[in-house]
């Protein structure tokens, strides 16, 4: 029976009978034996991994030896094949997943239960014919990537201790939004100048929530029992006004602290201009040029005030705690959907704003979307600079908006906060917006 793979033909493969002097290849890359000692080297390293793992175990079924024979099982399957045909390829498949059959009932006999092990024999073996069929880098990636799970299995059981089940549903909620809603998402523009596009503002809302996915499980993992500083720098990546409304309302239960949350609430309202910054970088790379020394500018001094207060709180017998602080993410189906309706809103407003008012429209929307949020607006001038709007006039706006969060941030603090934070907080915000005004002042008289 001959089986036609033609479709798999054009695969950058390495044909069995290639020859030449490795040392006068062009690409040494290209070379069977180069790729055979990649192949084997992914296999040395899974194979270590597991030598190491079961080093005390009696039961061992696969090491430093079995790995790499594997590997070069994979290539040379892969080899026969020569890109023409993948039967030697799907029979070598079929020897190895008998022989990590055989491997799970010896091992289960012994009282071991678990396919750990033999899953990696089959990666192994498949590393070996992607490196032979020219998958490179993807292949050396895969295996790091493997070594490192390998790995870790202590660590892993670790984590997944330390999920309840709200965590699993925040997993499943971004699956939801990231995974399964995008894909159905219409890639078609209406609206007023075509602005509107359900694909590019849902993969915006994507990438939002996928931010303050990260800076929410690094508040799981890392936990809040680090400091009240590390426990801000880590909150502000989900909500910096958040942090700020949870330690203004420790400093009054908590006032020998003041100076530690003041600071701490500073440096979290700081960081959020880098994420204003790599908002922005995403969108439209050549904006970075005219927002990034404005922004850095802003962040420098509320890092700088921020640092000094921290620093001028009095030695105490106790440090200040934050293991009753709760930075609630807005991760969700509801916030997302929220979320995009605000984006919305501010693009249309945008649009509307600088055709029938100008360019003092679009500063007063960007001021006024300032107090909720700085994320749709940051990301709506970005992407409608050096378009429909001047750069010049989508930095200011954005500089705007992060002028009136901040004294969003400055009010929040001085209604909830200790007197104690509210001067102080003051201070460093003040800091903050002076910045920001003669950042926008440089722009408006000197472009």
């Amino acid at each position: 029976m001959n089986l036609d793979f033609s479709p798999f033909s054009n695969l950058p493969c390495v044909p069995s009978n290639a020859t030449g002097n490795i040392m006068e290849s062009t690409d040494l890359l290209n070379h069977p034996l180069v790729r055979f000692a990649i192949a084997s080297g992914l296999g040395v390293l899974l194979g270590l991994e597991r030598e190491y793992s079961y080093h005390s175990s009696p039961i061992m079924v696969a090491g430093i030896r079995t790995f790499p024979l594997i590997a070069a099982f994979g290539f040379i399957c892969s080899m026969l094949g020569g890109g023409a045909s993948f039967l030697p390829l799907i029979a070598g498949m079929v020897v190895i997943g008998a022989l990590a059959v055989s491997s799970y009932h010896y091992a289960a006999q012994q009282g071991k239960i678990g396919i750990t092990t033999e899953t990696a024999l089959i990666v192994t073996y498949t590393l070996g014919a992607a490196v032979q069929l020219g998958f490179l880098v993807e292949s050396v990636a895969i295996g790091i990537t493997a070594a490192i799970l390998l790995s870790m299995k202590s660590q892993l059981r670790g984590i997944v201790e330390q999920l309840a089940i709200e965590d699993i549903h925040t997993l499943l909620k971004f699956v939801v939004i990231a995974a399964l809603i995008l894909p159905l998402v219409p890639d078609e523009s209406f609206g007023p100048g075509n602005v509107l596009n359900p694909r590019s503002i849902w993969l915006v809302v994507v990438l939002v929530t996928a931010v303050s996915f990260a800076g929410y499980l690094l508040m799981k993992f890392l936990g809040t029992s680090r400091g009240a500083l590390i426990t801000a720098m880590l909150g502000s990546l989900v909500s910096s006004t958040a942090v700020t409304w949870e330690f203004s309302k420790k400093s009054v239960t908590d006032e020998g602290h003041s100076r530690v949350y003041a600071g701490s609430i500073i440096i979290a309202s700081s960081i959020m201009f880098f994420r204003v910054i790599g908002f922005a970088y995403l969108m439209n790379p050549a904006i970075i040029s005219y927002l990034a020394l404005p922004l850095i500018a802003m962040a420098a001094a509320g890092l700088i005030s921020g640092w000094l207060i921290v620093r001028s709180q009095p030695a105490m017998s106790s440090e200040a705690t934050t293991d009753d602080v709760e930075i609630v993410s807005r991760l969700g189906l509801a916030s997302a959907l929220q979320f995009g309706v605000v984006y919305v809103a501010i693009k249309l407003a945008v649009v509307f704003a600088k055709e029938y008012v100008g360019n003092a429209g679009v500063y007063a929307a960007g001021a006024l979307s300032g107090i909720t949020d700085v994320d749709a607006i940051t990301i709506s001038m970005a992407q409608s600079a050096g378009a429909s709007i001047e750069f010049t006039v989508a930095v200011a706006t954005i500089i705007l908006a992060t002028m009136f969060n901040t004294l969003v941030k400055a009010v929040i603090s001085s209604t909830r906060g200790s007197k104690e934070v509210r001067r102080l907080t003051q201070l460093g915000f003040g800091a903050i917006v002076c910045a920001g005004v003669a950042g926008i002042l440089k722009i408006w008289l000197v472009g």
